[in-house]
């Protein structure tokens, strides 16, 4: 547990300072076979969000519907988000419940190394959660930085592509056109994630329902959550597809 604590720290600074992320990443994370990469200067945006909050999924039908628009994701770090806003890139944030994020996130955790004591990941990921949040409120003030609700992402899928969409090229989209493109990319999504081991998975699965209900009092007892969730519906008044 100390070494797992001594890890979560040094993580934390790596994950908070532009130069030393940079190290870590070409040192470690590129080599963990996530297929992922830093912002780049040339990038028509960025997208990103705290794990477990809708990213693979909005992500992946952006993609399909914007595919001339190269962009970064899944790096899940104040860090990053430091880059993207300094080379002025328009910059989507998504963000989701902080019980409903711990709670699949701690699913995942759990699953790999059930010895873990769960209160203290509950906590570490709520302190984490309200790091991240936090830094992307005092940049809310940036004319590039936008967020977008979970439920948005998930429910309003055609909005939020047009609105990026409208955002980084000035026009408007061919709506029906990236509504078909959304109904196979849904149909192909669920093909692909019913071979995946339900904690892994990108979609809302028995399992994983099951873990959440059994846990989502441990999230909301813990000291952090109510700051997690001021912060949260302070950051929901901005959902860029509302405006």
């Amino acid at each position: 547990m100390i070494l797992y604590k001594i890890k979560r720290a040094v993580k934390k600074h790596l994950l908070s300072h532009e130069f030393f992320y940079k190290i870590w990443f070409y040192s470690y994370r590129i080599n963990t076979g996530s297929n992922v990469r830093l912002p780049d200067k040339d990038d028509h945006l960025y997208i990103d969000g705290y794990p477990r909050s809708g990213n693979t999924y909005t992500v992946g039908y952006l993609r399909k519907a914007l595919p001339n628009f190269n962009f970064a994701s899944h790096l899940h770090s104040r860090a990053a988000l430091k880059i993207t806003l300094r080379y002025n890139l328009p910059t989507f944030i998504i963000i989701r419940t902080p019980e409903d994020t711990i709670a699949s996130n701690l699913y995942l955790k759990m699953t790999k190394n059930y010895k873990l004591d769960k209160q203290l990941v509950i906590n570490e990921m709520l302190l984490s959660y309200i790091s991240y949040y936090k830094f992307v409120k005092e940049k809310l003030c940036l004319d590039k930085l936008y967020v977008m609700t979970f439920n948005s992402c998930t429910k309003s899928e055609l909005n939020v592509i047009n609105k990026i969409y409208e955002i980084v090229s000035g026009s408007v989209n061919n709506r029906y056109e990236i509504q078909q493109i959304l109904i196979q990319y849904k149909h192909e999504l669920k093909q692909m994630e019913q071979i995946k081991e339900s904690h892994a998975s990108s979609l809302p699965n028995k399992k994983r329902q099951i873990f959440k209900d059994q846990n989502i009092k441990k999230i909301q007892q813990s000291s952090y959550f109510n700051k997690a969730f001021s912060l949260y519906q302070n950051l929901e008044m901005h959902d860029m597809t509302m405006n």
